[in-house]
Parts: C-alpha cells; sequence; structure tokens
C-alpha cells in the first residue's frame, strides 16, 4: 500500500515543487486525487486504530509515517490535511516520538497553497576569467 498508493502519487506531486523535474499538470492533478483516496483509506483506518498496526509503533508506522514527511512539509496545507483528522493525530503522534525527532528532525507543516512548483533550476553561468595583468 505505502508504495503504490501512497508513495508514487505523492511524490508526483512533491518532486516538481521541489524542483527535481518539471511539473506536468495532468499528472499532478491526477496526483492529488490518488494521494487523497489513500489519505482516506489511512483516516478510515486510524479511526478505531491508534497505531497501523498493533498496540505500539512498528514498521508500518514508520514507512508510512516517513512517506509523508516531504509531503506534509511541502504541499500537504492545513485545507487539504482537514478531512483527515485520524491520520493528522497518528501523524503528530508519531512524529513526536524521541526517536523519530533524532531521524527526521522538527517537522514544520505546509502552510501555504498546496502544489506550487519551485522555479526550474538555473545553470549556473560561469565566471568571467579575470583579465591579465599588464
Amino acid at each position: 500500500f505505502c508504495t503504490h498508493e501512497l508513495e508514487v502519487p505523492l511524490y508526483t506531486w512533491v518532486l516538481p515543487v521541489q524542483g527535481v523535474f518539471p511539473e506536468v499538470p495532468e499528472a499532478t492533478a491526477c496526483a492529488k486525487e490518488d494521494v487523497k483516496k489513500a489519505l482516506s483509506v489511512l483516516d478510515k483506518h486510524l479511526l478505531s486504530n491508534t497505531y497501523m498496526v498493533g498496540h505500539t509503533i512498528t514498521l508500518a508506522d514508520i514507512s508510512i509515517c516517513c512517506a509523508l514527511v516531504d509531503g506534509m512539509r511541502l504541499v500537504l496545507d492545513g485545507q487539504f490535511r482537514e478531512p483527515f483528522g485520524n491520520l493528522m493525530r497518528w501523524f503528530n503522534l508519531c512524529i513526536m516520538q524521541p526517536e523519530f525527532k533524532a531521524v527526521l528532525g522538527e517537522v514544520k507543516l505546509c502552510a501555504g497553497a498546496a502544489g506550487k512548483a519551485a522555479a526550474p533550476k538555473k545553470e549556473p553561468t560561469p565566471k568571467k576569467e579575470a583579465a591579465p595583468k599588464k
């Protein structure tokens, strides 16, 4: 679930924002809908569960939380996250654990408009060599 249903569409949305590759608007629109579906599944599961599996943090929680971090930082703004209260409760529970903080650092959630692509990276212009002194 994590890789195919969540990570692929999420990073189709995130990577253009990071400037890794140019945005393809049709792919981004489709990715946003796929991310919503995946987050809805997770949110519904977390309605009656504190963790993804069992009663403590497991590899499932670690994998899904880490998959969501860049999206939470860059594209999943407050308006997008609003319908996913159970997921956000769980995500905040995970990122507040000392072990998560040690690896991820402080996670600041996206506050701006979701999906603004970064400007394409410009190639650095070569510096002109100084003229030889006479």
